[in-house]
């Protein structure tokens, strides 16, 4: 427990150390960036609240059980960074929104009736929403990346294929998430919190200075290029 209470504290003051950098410090950030820096602080604050579990009286089904309703939800920022990096503006109010509405559903049925069911479909629900993540942001990563080797000769600064080992690495954590959702275990704890560090260490590196081409001068450029008037 002393081990779990030390890792929560790492993964915290890691999300809050580049999320205060990002957002504070980074100067000509751009907007993915900016996006990247508010998803820290979300998992900064999502960590943070774990502290509660790391102590027996804490680490029960009852509390832990909660923790997975309210972890869940961080499965909105996955959908924020894909859409962020492959099509730079998508993310609004609205449609943050929308993606939250499943989850509110969720969560207000527990609420109501906090039975093992609504767990366990709960679960289910996360688990197809995070394979519906990959498969759409696999098929957008390969148009985003067959527009810049059709469009650009030097894609150094504008590359997401990084984004593929994300996603393979993201699918390990959510198997530990997983196992560790349904079967209570400190050791199954300490492995999820060591692969959302190096997950988002991963992503970090590759971002810092990560360029994503705006979505809306996708088409004018394309159109240029073959002599066309821009679209009003």
């Amino acid at each position: 427990m002393n081990m779990l209470a030390f890792m929560i504290g790492v993964a915290t003051a890691f999300f809050a150390i580049f999320s205060i950098h990002i957002l504070c410090f980074r100067r000509g950030r751009t907007r993915y960036q900016t996006m990247l820096g508010i998803i820290m602080a979300v998992w900064a604050v999502w960590t943070a609240k774990d502290l509660a579990i790391t102590t027996p009286a804490m680490y029960v089904p009852q509390v832990l059980d909660w923790i997975l309703i309210i972890d869940g939800w961080s499965a909105i920022t996955y959908v924020v960074l894909v859409m962020e990096a492959t099509n730079p503006g998508w993310t609004t109010l609205r449609r943050v929104l929308w993606l939250a509405l499943p989850f509110a559903v969720f969560t207000a049925v527990y609420v109501w009736r906090p039975v093992a069911a609504v767990l366990y479909g709960y679960v289910a629900f996360l688990w197809c929403f995070a394979w519906a993540v990959v498969f759409v942001a696999w098929l957008q990563v390969r148009r985003y990346l067959r527009f810049l080797h059709d469009n650009y000769s030097n894609i150094d600064r504008i590359d997401v294929s990084w984004l593929r080992s994300v996603f393979v690495f993201a699918v390990v954590g959510q198997l530990a998430w997983l196992f560790t959702s349904l079967w209570h275990s400190v050791v199954f704890d300490l492995v999820y919190y060591v692969l959302s560090i190096g997950l988002w260490l991963l992503v970090l590196y590759y971002s810092w200075d990560f360029q994503p081409i705006v979505v809306a001068n996708r088409a004018t450029e394309t159109l240029q290029r073959k002599n066309l008037p821009p679209p009003k």
